[in-house]
């Protein structure tokens, strides 16, 4: 079952994500998380939820100075490439050790345009286990459409 945790911006969709994987502490995967600078938004780092492991994930351009090589940007943030790479080799290896359930945060516009996480994202839904995933509510449509979802369940973040 693909449970498809939704909320508008900041409405707390990773806090719901982090608190469903701490009930339980079963499976894996990432959370994103905010890197604030007083009121602005530096960027977010990458969680991976059973090693606690935390990896940059993307900055703001305007703090964005060469850190990381880039190959995506989503309106002001550049991601980092080795970051999506290690999350597609870690979801292949959860995948291929049969890990459930499994968690990724902030599926949306990059992954509705084959990029980000798309690749994985697909693995994982072909894959058949239970799968949370954070999504804002005005991608929920194109999404359930374009990764072919017939069976998957809402959950208001908290």
């Amino acid at each position: 079952m693909v449970y498809l945790i939704t909320g508008k911006i900041h409405s707390g969709k990773t806090t719901t994500m982090l608190s469903l994987y701490n009930q339980h502490h079963l499976g894996d995967g990432f959370v994103a998380l905010k890197k604030m600078d007083k009121e602005k938004i530096v960027g977010f780092d990458c969680l991976h939820l059973s090693t606690q492991k935390i990896f940059p994930y993307a900055i703001h351009d305007y703090y964005y100075n060469n850190q990381f090589q880039t190959t995506t940007i989503l309106g002001p943030y550049h991601f980092n490439e080795d970051t999506l790479l290690m999350i597609e080799k870690t979801f292949d290896e959860l995948i291929s050790l049969n890990i459930s359930p499994l968690y990724l945060d902030e599926v949306g516009q990059l992954e509705l345009n084959n990029q980000g996480n798309a690749k994985i994202l697909q693995k994982l839904i072909d894959h058949h286990c239970e799968l949370y995933l954070s999504i804002r509510e005005e991608f929920i449509e194109k999404f359930v459409q374009k990764y072919h979802l017939n069976e998957y369940q809402i959950i208001a973040s908290l």
